[in-house]
């Protein structure tokens, strides 16, 4: 019996999916991270210098540092880069408790760091935030996603991941914000997100995305009202878990990831993750899985009664 019971407190809280999928999550940055060009200087060129721009003096000066110190043993960096992304999807993976939590909270740690000097927290003091080009940050909703899952330990592997529902809703509801910016109701602003996509490679992906760069910069005000609306529809859905909110959070997803996104740019050699799109995936069918409140429960039973 006292076996018994050391397996079990020795097993993970966290369902068996959750960890699947957020550790796959994690070894797939860890591989993309491993990219030839990764080990050269176009990972500063192209990954971590664009982020300075635009940025209030001291969030530049932070990031560019940061490249200057990267800058003279770059290989090293990078195979440490590597090496802490396949230790963090190790840990998660693991079904033990202890390992588990370590890769949670080094997760936390590094997501905070990258948040701040590899994505220039994603863009958002700069006016140029958008949802969809991956806003807040995939790291961002990384380290969310592992503060949720430390908050609900212990709390039974009945819910899959606390209060799913409501950061993805507040995700959504403030990526309707970001996307009202008046840059964005401009010809040049909105077609601007899809046309860095379209100027990436592959081609065949390249060509798909030209009617929408064509279309924004063509209709700018009613193509960004469209983008505007569907986003806090998407955040209400959710929120309320209504099944025409899942319906169009998945129309959502799909445009976004491929229009917006470019698929994370995995196809191009220069993506480092998959971007936000996955790991919003994640939230919202953790909280679709998740069981609802007792007191919710009562409210949507009272009608049929």
């Amino acid at each position: 019996m006292d076996k018994t019971r050391e397996r079990q407190a020795a097993g993970s809280p966290l369902p068996a999916w959750v960890r699947a999928t957020l550790g796959g999550l994690w070894l797939l940055d860890a591989a993309l991270q491993a990219q030839p060009a990764m080990f050269t200087m176009a990972m500063l060129s192209g990954v971590m210098q664009p982020a300075a721009q635009g940025q209030p003096a001291w969030l530049a000066a932070a990031i560019t540092s940061s490249g200057r110190l990267v800058s003279h043993h770059i290989p090293a960096w990078n195979a440490g880069f590597v090496a802490i992304q396949a230790g963090i999807a190790l840990c998660i993976l693991l079904p033990r408790a202890r390992w588990n939590r370590a890769g949670l909270w080094l997760s936390i740690f590094w997501s905070a760091a990258v948040w701040v000097l590899g994505e220039g927290m994603g863009q958002i003091l700069t006016g140029a935030a958008t949802p969809f080009g991956g806003a807040p940050g995939a790291v961002a909703i990384y380290g969310a996603i592992a503060a949720l899952l430390l908050a609900g330990w212990g709390r039974g592997r009945a819910e899959p991941l606390p209060w799913a529902r409501h950061l993805a809703a507040g995700i959504f509801a403030a990526g309707a914000i970001l996307q009202a910016a008046p840059l964005y109701w401009t010809s040049l602003g909105l077609s601007a997100v899809f046309q860095q996509v379209q100027g990436m490679p592959p081609q065949y992906l390249s060509a798909t995305i030209e009617p929408v760069v064509v279309l924004t910069h063509a209709h700018p005000v009613l193509a960004n009202a469209v983008l505007v609306a569907a986003t806090a529809a998407v955040a209400v859905g959710v929120w309320r878990r209504a099944t025409w909110g899942y319906v169009l959070a998945a129309a959502w997803l799909l445009f976004t990831w491929w229009a917006g996104e470019g698929f994370g740019m995995i196809l191009s050699g220069m993506g480092t993750d998959p971007n936000s799109v996955p790991l919003l995936a994640l939230l919202i069918i953790a909280g679709a899985r998740a069981p609802l409140p007792a007191g919710q429960r009562a409210r949507d039973r009272a009608p049929a009664a």
